[in-house]
């Protein structure tokens, strides 16, 4: 039986032995919690993960947290497997820090091999399906993780099982989650005819893996190139079913990135097509790989500035740069009235009072045509006045006349 206290209102419980990893509900409190199953010094408290080979538990060892790695079915009662797990932990045990999660121990407990180690973070698998990561954060990714396995090659071991849940991100630190341990099972197993796939992640897997060769760099550089299509393009390089995953890595060509985002660097959709090369020997280095996503994210730093500029107003616009591009922590949104003053000009101010001349009989200065008028007017008032001059002596003339 199995003595387990709620961890809610620490009432006392009894499970049989086969509840053990199972959900349950207090009989005090009405609250439910897991069924912890003691495994030697530690208490496995729920699956995390797990394939054919292998599983991964979240557990409990002197009452702090930790992750426990078994091997399961054939593989924890094959002698070579187990040699080979337990290598692949040695090698594990003397990388230098910062490329992987610690590493604590590893040994058999109940004839079953475990390596137990302490993750930190989130594996990338959880983090995609709780969030979407816009281009810039996830080439901020790659490169950490490029850089990640570099050093890893670098300390003479391969990781062999890359993918979305063998990535950690931590305080935007990105960390290896098992350096080589699955790998080295499975090839030793698919060697032996024990298990009909040569890997732990058929998306992947390079085709030289696929065809029952043990993983190498090459083959970490191929599944970081599906990595790269994978977190830039948004879909895995193949699309079928695990029946058919070989054949199309084998013989098919991958999608272009430049069809997928248009908008990203030509160089990222080069590079990606250069790591999914058939051939191990065509792939290239990590320096190369490095420095294609530097100057990816560089140019992506180039071409958001120009958007930026383009969005700011300019010294002689109209436009009010009162709503800014991004918000700070804490910051309240704009109201629709401050957006629209934000987007609209000012109206324009009201024109000021028309201010009178001094006189309206003001002396103006003449011109040619005000002159000509003049003249002419002159001439007309004078021929009126003769005419009535002569009018006026006419009728004196008649006048003394008759007298």
């Amino acid at each position: 039986m199995l003595k387990v206290a709620c961890p809610q209102c620490d009432a006392r419980h009894q499970h049989p032995d086969e509840e053990a990893l199972e959900k349950a509900i207090c009989k005090v409190c009405g609250r439910g919690y897991r069924v912890p199953m003691p495994f030697g010094s530690y208490l496995l408290l729920e699956r995390r993960s797990g394939d054919a080979i292998s599983e991964v538990y979240a557990a409990a060892f002197e009452g702090q947290p930790c992750r426990i790695r078994l091997l399961r079915g054939d593989a924890s009662h094959n002698a070579e497997a187990s040699q080979a797990f337990f290598a692949a932990a040695e090698k594990w045990a003397r990388l230098p820090p910062g490329i992987c999660s610690k590493y604590v121990t590893h040994g058999t407990h109940q004839g079953r091999p475990y390596c137990h180690y302490s993750p930190q973070g989130r594996t990338l698998k959880a983090v995609l399906a709780e969030e979407s990561i816009n281009e810039s954060k996830s080439l901020q990714i790659l490169l950490q993780s490029a850089e990640r396995l570099r050093d890893l090659h670098g300390a003479e071991q391969i990781c062999g099982n890359l993918k979305l849940s063998t990535l950690r991100l931590h305080q935007d630190q990105i960390l290896l989650d098992d350096p080589g341990l699955c790998a080295a099972v499975n090839s030793s197993l698919y060697r032996q005819c024990i298990t009909p796939r040569p890997c732990s992640n058929p998306r992947f897997a390079a085709p030289e893996v696929w065809s029952g060769q043990e993983p190498g760099a090459a083959a970490d550089r191929y599944a970081f190139g599906c990595l790269m299509l994978r977190l830039l393009g948004g879909r895995h390089p193949f699309e079928v079913d695990i029946d058919r995953m070989a054949e199309a890595h084998a013989r098919r060509a991958a999608p272009s990135l430049k069809e997928l985002k248009p908008n990203l660097p030509l160089c990222l959709d080069q590079m990606i097509k250069a790591l999914l090369q058939k051939e191990p020997q065509e792939r290239p280095r990590w320096l190369e790989v490095i420095a294609a996503l530097q100057e990816g994210i560089a140019e992506g730093s180039r071409h958001g500035a120009h958007i930026r500029r383009q969005l700011e107003p300019s010294a002689h616009s109209t436009l009010k740069p009162k709503i800014p591009l991004e918000e700070s922590p804490g910051q309240v949104p704009p109201s629709l009235d401050e957006i629209t003053k934000a987007i609209l000009p000012d109206e324009a101010p009201p024109a000021p009072p028309a201010i009178p001349p001094e006189s309206a009989f003001a002396t103006q200065p003449a011109t040619p045509e005000a002159e000509d008028k003049h003249s002419l007017r002159t001439v007309m008032i004078a021929a009126i006045g003769f005419l009535i001059f002569l009018a006026f002596a006419l009728a004196a003339v008649l006048f003394i006349g008759k007298s």
